[in-house]
């Protein structure tokens, strides 16, 4: 009893000089280390110590690798819509119910098993409080925006999904490995954010003008749009079409039967995407630029579209009428006349 004490007082000891030498020399890893203890602490009375911290840099053809591994994996978005992603190994995830149902973390080997909503939800108030001691820690470094806003938003179904859902560029990945309760249980924190664009330095002249932006444009911004997704489209004869019935089969034309085309009024082409799912829900995967084929597809199905325009046929100038001639017999009465 006496040595599980000691070592408790020595741990908060440690934890106190780090935290003093974490805010003399803050990175985004530091800020992270010291807020999960913050959090985990605050929101659960559960102890949490960080043993390693490892910081990345990761492309998007790099994350089925890293979502593919097991434990709960939840989504996070900021109020900007920029979302990441935040997994528990089950060693840590079953810390933090352990801790709210019995009390402590106990002393056995963890097994593996499926996760429910339930798991996602009791979760949830500890990845909040993480995030707020995270940004808080961070929000004076010269990159703290990028670690901003961030909260729980919802429980991943699988790897699959939460890709289609991911889709910036680049992200950071911080794998961070943390002792649990009294047990010391090893586990792993793994949270992946966005990499925040750089903001663009304005090419001006010091002393120029900037054009302020006009009243209309918030106007016109806000605007409601209406977009429609086309998965094919099939020209049939009149005839045909009102004669289909239920369990008529028809050919869908195109590429593939996950790809589709959205279209603005008028069937302007915006983008195109893939056909997929989110947490169950049927889902688009835009693209940032249609692509060539599509956007000559596009030219095409316009073309065909637009009218031939009329002819018409032009009038020709009437022509102009004539006195008629005079015969002779005529002319010689006339001068007569005259006389």
């Amino acid at each position: 009893m006496d040595s599980v004490a000691t070592d408790t007082v020595k741990h908060r000891k440690a934890r106190a000089a780090r935290e003093g030498f974490d805010a003399r020399a803050m990175s985004p890893a530091k800020a992270l280390r010291v807020g999960l203890g913050k959090a985990a602490d605050g929101t659960l009375g559960l102890a949490l110590s960080v043993s390693t911290v490892e910081q990345s840099r990761l492309s998007q053809k790099d994350l089925p690798e890293v979502l593919a591994g097991t434990g709960l994996t939840c989504l996070v978005e900021d109020d900007r819509g920029r979302r990441g992603a935040v997994r528990l190994d089950f060693p840590a995830l079953s810390a933090v119910i352990e801790i709210q149902t019995i009390g402590r973390v106990a002393e056995r080997e963890v097994v593996e098993r499926p996760l429910t909503r339930t798991d996602a939800a009791l979760c949830a108030p500890l990845l909040d409080a993480v995030f707020e001691a995270f940004e808080t820690g961070a929000e004076d470094l010269p990159d703290g925006q990028s670690w901003q806003g961030y909260r729980f938003g919802a429980m991943a179904e699988d790897a699959h999904s939460l890709s289609l859902a991911l889709e910036a560029d680049h992200y950071h990945l911080f794998r961070v490995g943390v002792m649990l309760g009294e047990a010391k249980r090893a586990g792993v924190y793994e949270l992946l954010l966005p990499v925040m664009d750089a903001p663009q330095v304005s090419k001006e002249k010091p002393g120029r003008p900037r054009d302020e932006p006009r009243a209309l444009s918030p106007v016109v911004m806000g605007a409601p749009v209406t977009l429609q997704a086309i998965l094919a489209r099939h020209s049939i004869p009149l005839e045909k079409a009102l004669s289909l019935k239920a369990g008529d089969q028809l050919i869908v034309p195109g590429s593939g039967a996950m790809a589709l085309r959205l279209e603005a009024p008028g069937g302007h082409l915006v983008s195109d995407g893939r056909l997929g799912q989110v947490n169950g829900m049927r889902a688009i995967r835009l693209r940032k630029q249609p692509s060539h084929q599509t956007a000559e597809a596009d030219q095409k199905s316009q073309a065909a579209a637009k009218p031939a325009p009329a002819t018409r046929a032009r009038a020709r100038p009437a022509a102009p009428q004539s006195d008629p001639v005079p015969t002779p017999r005529e002319a010689q009465k006339t001068v007569g006349s005259a006389d």
